[in-house]
């Protein structure tokens, strides 16, 4: 429930890092990314990384693996992770509370850049492939 989460977070306000073992319900996902100085999403196991996507829609500051995230352009929308040094994680931490700018262009721009890949504009640019792909075959197929 809500009050249960409430009550979490109380118990959990002076923690650096926040481990949740259950489910949040995605309106309160919303808050939390926004909210967050950073979400880590950088699996190296998930083929494209949604959770980045999310963190972004919502204005978020989200730090993602180079595993293949196209929407992700360094210090511009998002944190692109090089290394699995948790390092690299601290001193980029350390450099968007020292250059608070950087990480409302971030949030800014993390915004605009999650509006591309929103389902509308995915199954368009889908039908867009499909249809260039009927063409060539049809034309394949003339020769």
């Amino acid at each position: 429930t809500f009050e249960e989460l409430l009550e979490a977070l109380q118990e959990a306000r002076d923690a650096d890092v926040l481990t949740l073992n259950f489910v949040v319900e995605d309106e309160y996902l919303r808050i939390f990314y926004y909210g967050c100085d950073a979400v880590l999403a950088n699996s190296g196991m998930e083929p494209f990384g949604l959770v980045g996507l999310e963190v972004m829609a919502c204005g978020g500051v989200v730090f993602t693996g180079c595993t293949g995230e196209e929407y992700a352009i360094p210090y511009q929308n998002a944190i692109v992770l090089e290394t699995a040094d948790p390092v690299e994680i601290v001193n980029n931490l350390y450099y968007l509370k020292s250059e608070p700018a950087v990480g409302q262009k971030i949030r800014r721009e993390a915004k605009i850049a999650a509006k591309r890949y929103a389902w509308g504009q995915v199954v368009d640019n889908l039908l867009r492939k499909i249809e260039y792909a009927a063409i060539m075959q049809k034309s394949d197929m003339g020769d």
